[in-house]
């Protein structure tokens, strides 16, 4: 799996890469090509961390003063990769001028990027390049075909300036004079003109094959460069983004199989809260060996809890920095999400009939031994209760695989084969909290979320679900009329 296709599958991802401030085409060309780094890719995995720690820590020297410089020339290039396809043809004015704009950019882009001191491949040197189209020396970033190439040229050149000079007196002449009738002497000086003028052509067009050769050895070079200014670019927006976010380098563990986050938050969720003055909760979750249940109250948080720990196992298995305090990750072949607003109903297929192929696509991994992290949302709730508490026992059962690590939320009773259950504390409209937050007595629709704890906490498998529907409609002013018959059907069924 490339990044690329990441983007539609992990909630969120979209909206963090679009904060992600890449300078360059070919930056961003490079995140959307990143490979997944799976189980057998720690060792490089590290290396990229490594490489982020050291940018962080260059800015954290304030010494942002290279870094700026070097993003300044990094969002001035462009993405030669065509133009370099060229150059075994003869290049025209333009494409000579990209390449030696770009080689004036890289020479000064090597000068920065060796004062940050990143342990990384150095650029090459296309000081040839530069010389080549540069023979005046000027390291002006424009190009024209110089006299200095060809004495020929500047020969042709000084003829044609000298016969436009006279024929620019001859026309003044004429005019003073009022000549109505053509002087038959500047037909043979516009035809020498134009052979001049072709003669000039002729000797640029030379001129142009032969740079487009002397540079053909250096292609291997220029597109190196190029790549590197896109790791540049993509680790720079990388440290930036962690420092933004204030994100945390990963933990890798290869000798089990878990995923241990503190203070995990979901950025945007995140934003969304502090742009509204309203607290944001962090939470600290433990997942290893199997599947465990999550349940917990409406409105507790807990589509949000899945999509946070997707989307942090993604962002490590990508090279990023990850939302959370602490992060010790297991490296997988897949992760799995799902959740009903970002299902894909393309082929016209049911919220169930979706949700039921990519469980089944689920299982088959798991057949073949993947090592998988897989996070599902209140799975078979489109169904009937009874067949639904039916599918989530039977996913349980074959789920329950030593490379798994797995989270199911649900609001089903009775999953009599779940071996290890979380729930998510929920909604707590006592007065201690009220104080403790400074918190309005009064809950309405607007600040009913500030009375959530979204803390998890370890329960007995066997413990009954508590929804708290009727106590947060009843809250919300639902009618009472609805509420009383609600109740009374609800103490039915006991």
């Amino acid at each position: 799996m490339y990044f690329q296709e990441a983007l539609k599958k992990i909630n969120g991802l979209a909206y963090l890469m679009e904060q992600l401030p890449i300078r360059s085409e070919v930056g961003r060309n490079l995140l959307y090509e990143l490979p997944w780094l799976g189980p057998n890719s720690a060792s490089e995995l590290l290396i990229e961390y490594k490489k982020t720690a050291e940018v962080i820590a260059f800015i954290a020297l304030q010494k942002t003063r290279a870094i700026e410089k070097f993003k300044v020339k990094i969002s001035q290039v462009q993405n030669l990769q065509s133009t370099f396809k060229r150059i075994h043809f003869a290049l025209d004015d333009v494409q000579l001028f990209e390449i030696k704009k770009f080689a004036l950019l890289v020479e000064e882009m090597s000068l920065y990027s060796s004062e940050i001191g990143v342990n990384m491949e150095v650029f090459p040197n296309l000081k040839p390049v530069v010389a080549c189209l540069d023979p005046d020396n000027t390291h002006i970033p424009t190009f024209y075909v110089y006299d200095s190439y060809s004495k020929q040229l500047a020969q042709d050149r000084n003829n044609l300036k000298q016969s436009l000079s006279v024929a620019a007196a001859n026309a003044t002449a004429n005019a003073a004079a009022n000549i109505l009738l053509k002087n038959p002497n500047s037909l043979a000086e516009d035809q020498e003109i134009e052979d001049l003028r072709q003669k000039c052509l002729e000797e640029e067009d030379k001129i142009r094959t032969q740079l487009s050769k002397k540079l053909l050895p250096y292609v291997e070079d220029l597109s190196k460069a190029l790549h590197l200014v896109a790791i540049w670019d993509l680790l720079i927006a990388k440290a930036e983004w962690a420092i933004q976010w204030d994100l945390s380098c990963p933990t890798i563990e290869q000798n089990s199989v878990e995923i241990e986050l503190k203070n995990l938050f979901h950025p945007r969720i995140k934003k969304l809260r502090e742009e509204k003055k309203k607290r944001y909760q962090k939470v600290d979750i433990s997942l290893y060996n199997g599947v465990c249940l999550l349940t917990g109250a409406n409105m507790s948080g807990k589509t949000v809890l899945l999509k946070s720990i997707a989307l942090a196992q993604t962002l490590a298995q990508f090279g990023f920095f990850v939302p959370a305090s602490y992060a010790r990750l297991s490296l997988f072949d897949e992760v799995f999400l799902w959740v009903q607003d970002a299902q894909n109903e393309n082929q016209g297929l049911s919220s169930f009939g979706s949700e039921m192929m990519q469980l089944n696509d689920i299982l088959q991994k798991v057949k073949q031994g993947k090592k998988v992290a897989l996070f599902f949302d209140e799975l078979a709730r489109t169904t009937n209760p009874e067949e639904g508490r039916a599918i989530v026992c039977a996913a349980m059962d074959i789920l329950e695989k030593p490379q798994i690590v797995g989270l199911i939320s649900t609001h089903y009773d009775s999953i009599s084969n779940a071996k290890r259950r979380l729930r998510i504390k929920g909604f707590t409209p006592n007065l201690e909290i009220k104080q403790k937050e400074s918190l309005p007595l009064k809950i309405t629709i607007e600040n009913i979320q500030d009375f959530m704890d979204y803390r998890v906490e370890e329960v007995d498998p066997k413990t009954p679900n508590t929804s708290q529907a009727l106590v947060i409609a009843s809250i919300l002013g639902v009618d009472t009329d609805l509420l009383d018959k609600a109740q009374y059907y609800f103490l039915e069924k006991d």
